[in-house]
């Protein structure tokens, strides 16, 4: 009986070193990422791996977002922390210098691989939308991959592959948009909130003004009068606004004859987190300035140069 039990015990053992997931594989490291744009790429190196974990979450936007316990806990357990930085995550700004974090953190605006704009608004400051210009997701890919790799050497073969694919797939969504940019040159439009200064120099989009230069603030009135008779003046044109982001006063311009009012998604509020999300999210503020444009009439005259394209 005793020889028996032994080889039970052997065959058990033996179990547990062999099947995927048993004790002594691998564990899934803990990354948070702070907004679902960013936090799609990193998932899409992460496929295989895990999931990380998101603090922006649903139609929230990091205008709106409060940290609580739960997430100051990820925080503190996190094998690394990705977020763009205090221009925008103003709620983690004091949390990601105060707080006791086992791991790495990963300030977007302050990687010197990325393409960080000067703020238009606010002197001394970066502009922070640095994710709607998909020649910088090209560089994220490989930067996080290089932090993921950093943190979690076990799995860094499969991060290797994830790397490779996403990067095809930026690179194609990239030419896509070059390829269509005229449909974004033909006309020129508004804004609600200054988002779009990185779609701008790499498509050749045209935005006049703004009705409020920070946003996630309300425009005041005298903005809204003066933007409202320059559109007067055009005849026909677009205004664009951001999904969860106030659009306060707005009824003061949509009374206006032969204005069009064009939703954008920037944060992705309406779209479920995932690998997919970013080309989503992308596509539909591409489609959302495209059928403005053309709704109006608006014909490209050209010819715009593109902005250049950086060497990766």
């Amino acid at each position: 009986m005793l020889p028996m039990l032994r080889s039970i015990a052997f065959l058990a053992a033996l179990a547990l070193l062999i099947l995927p997931g048993a004790a002594g594989a691998a564990s899934s490291p803990q990354i948070v990422v702070s907004i679902k744009p960013v936090h799609s790429l990193v998932a899409g190196l992460m496929q295989g791996v895990g999931t990380p974990h998101l603090l922006v979450e649903g139609e929230d936007t990091p205008q709106s977002v409060k940290l609580n316990e739960a997430k100051m806990k990820l925080l503190a357990d996190a094998d690394l922390v990705i977020w763009v930085g205090p221009e925008l995550e103003g709620f983690l700004a004091e949390a990601m210098q105060n707080i006791n974090c086992r791991g790495s953190k990963l300030e977007m605006l302050s990687v010197e691989t990325f393409k960080v704009l000067p703020s238009r608004s606010m002197e001394g400051t970066r502009d922070p939308y640095l994710w709607l210009d998909v020649r910088n997701a090209e560089v994220f890919v490989d930067v996080f991959h290089d932090a993921l790799k950093a943190v979690d050497p076990e799995h860094a073969e499969i991060y290797a592959r994830n790397r490779l694919r996403m990067k095809a797939e930026v690179a194609q969504l990239d030419r896509e948009f070059e390829y269509g940019f005229r449909a974004i040159a033909a006309g020129e439009g508004w804004a609600y909130h200054d988002t779009q200064q990185y779609f701008s120099q790499s498509y050749a989009l045209q935005i006049n003004d703004f009705l409020t230069k920070v946003p996630g603030q309300e425009a005041d009135m005298a903005k809204l009068l003066t933007i409202r008779n320059q559109m007067a003046e055009k005849g026909k044109s677009c205004l664009f606004v951001e999904a969860g982001m106030t659009r306060s006063k707005l009824e003061i311009m949509t009374g206006l004859k032969g204005l069009r009012v064009a939703e954008l998604d920037s944060f992705a509020t309406r779209i479920a987190p995932g690998p997919k999300l970013y080309e989503q999210m992308m596509r539909h503020n591409f489609k959302a300035i495209s059928d403005c444009f053309q709704a109006i009439g608006a014909v490209y005259t050209g010819p715009k140069v593109l902005a250049k394209k950086p060497k990766l």
